[in-house]
C-alpha cells in the first residue's frame, strides 16, 4: 500500500512534560492495518531540513495494539519528560512506515512542529 503523506496541522511538544503520539492508520472501511511485520521511524528536523532527531520501532514506537482510554492504537511514539528539550530546534516532523518486504516506504505524517517551553 503506497500512501501520500497528510499533513498535520502542528504536532506542539512541550518542554519538561512528556510528549505521546497514538493513531490509527486503517483502510477506507476503518479496520486498523495489522503493522506488527513493519518498521517506523519519526524524524524530527530544523529549518535546514536536516534530521535532529529520530524515532524508531520498536524501542520508541510501537506498532501493535497500544490501548488509552479503551482506544487502541496501531502506532504508538512517546518521549520522555526529560528528553523533550532535546527536540527545541525541531520546525517539521514526518512519520514514515516501512513495509515488511524492507523496500516499501510510507510517508504517513508530516507537518510543522511547535515548541513552548
Amino acid at each position: 500500500m503506497v500512501v501520500s503523506p497528510a499533513n498535520y496541522d502542528r504536532l506542539k511538544i512541550f518542554s519538561g512534560d512528556t510528549f505521546e503520539l497514538a493513531l490509527i492508520w486503517a483502510d477506507e472501511d476503518g479496520a486498523a492495518f495489522d503493522l506488527s511485520s513493519h518498521a517506523a521511524t519519526l524524524r524530527f528536523l530544523d529549518n535546514s531540513g536536516a534530521t535532529i532527531k529520530t524515532l524508531t520501532s520498536p524501542t520508541q514506537i510501537v506498532l501493535t495494539g497500544t490501548t488509552i482510554d479503551s482506544t487502541t492504537f496501531n502506532i504508538y511514539c512517546r518521549i520522555a519528560a526529560a528528553d523533550t528539550p532535546d527536540y527545541a530546534t525541531a520546525t517539521t516532523f514526518l512519520l514514515e512506515i516501512t513495509e515488511p518486504d524492507g523496500v516499501t516506504i510510507n510517508r504517513l505524517l508530516k507537518g510543522p512542529v511547535a515548541f513552548e517551553k
